[in-house]
């Protein structure tokens, strides 16, 4: 198998850094999902209630959404 997924153990030390480190994986595909889920919720609310701040939501929707794949990236590639 490959060494990245099932990596040589040898004491409970690394048996605890391999566990958060996919937690740390997790959680952030967790939040992708959340980031979805919110800019989603941002486009439905801009067409049902149409404000003079619906275009700033929606850019700052995106925004959270492109960083929150990022911090993902980010823990895939360094952990």
């Amino acid at each position: 198998m490959h060494p990245l997924y099932f990596p040589q153990i040898n004491n409970s030390g690394e048996i605890m850094l391999i566990l958060v480190k996919y937690m740390f994986v997790l959680a952030g595909f967790l939040y992708m999902l959340y980031a979805v889920l919110i800019t989603k919720q941002v486009s439905i609310m801009s067409k049902t209630l149409g404000t003079t701040n619906s275009t700033q939501n929606k850019v700052l929707a995106f925004v959270h959404l492109v960083i929150a794949i990022l911090v993902l990236i980010y823990y895939l590639l360094v952990l």
